[in-house]
């Protein structure tokens, strides 16, 4: 799999974690993206440059997770628990961010079915291109041939794009750990229409 160069943007609790500078940490993601492809309800959306090979092709990802899936609270509580977190990231942080994820999401959307976009990234060179659009239209128009919410969880910077598309903010929750770095919960109620256009 793939995977893109993580870009903590202004998430200063997110540069902790995942430091650029840390193969391991690099390593960490790639293999969590790797391990996604199991999942039968993990969908991946790329968006390849042809004029590029291997890792350096893939210059935007999306993992949207189906229907039916569902939160999974606790086994996300053992995983961040447990996690053998490089010596140069903040394992601490780490348990406390991913928990509170997985305890949001299942506050929020409980056992109903929903899209969920676990992660949308796009390689700073392609900034402004809009492929983040259209891999964030992939999943939203197969929420509504279902019928069902979309739900995300967003940095400040990506809000803006997703309020633009329908989401509505639910819930912000800053972590003083993060230099009170603020994690906005979002869901999108089902359109009638063919979906959104992806032009």
């Amino acid at each position: 799999m793939a995977a893109l160069k993580f870009r903590a943007g202004t998430c200063s609790g997110c540069r902790r974690l995942f430091p650029a500078t840390s193969a391991v940490a690099q390593a960490s993601i790639k293999n969590w993206l790797g391990g996604g492809l199991k999942d039968p309800h993990s969908r991946y959306v790329l968006a390849v440059d042809d004029t590029q090979s291997g890792d350096a092709a893939v210059v935007a990802l999306a993992k949207w997770v189906t229907p039916g899936a569902g939160p999974k609270s606790a086994e996300a509580e053992e995983w961040a628990a447990q996690m053998d977190w490089p010596e140069d990231v903040d394992g601490a942080l780490g348990a406390e961010f991913f928990t509170m994820l997985e305890k949001k999401h299942k506050e929020h959307m409980g056992t109903r079915p929903h899209w969920y976009l676990e992660l949308l990234a796009v390689r700073k060179s392609h900034h402004g291109k809009g492929l983040g659009k259209h891999l964030l239209s992939w999943g939203l128009e197969r929420a509504d041939q279902d019928g069902v919410e979309a739900y995300l969880q967003a940095s400040p910077a990506g809000v803006p794009l997703y309020r633009k598309y329908g989401f509505e903010d639910i819930e912000t929750v800053t972590m003083s750990r993060a230099d009170n770095y603020a994690e906005v919960f979002m869901k999108r109620q089902p359109r009638q229409s063919q979906g959104v256009s992806a032009s």
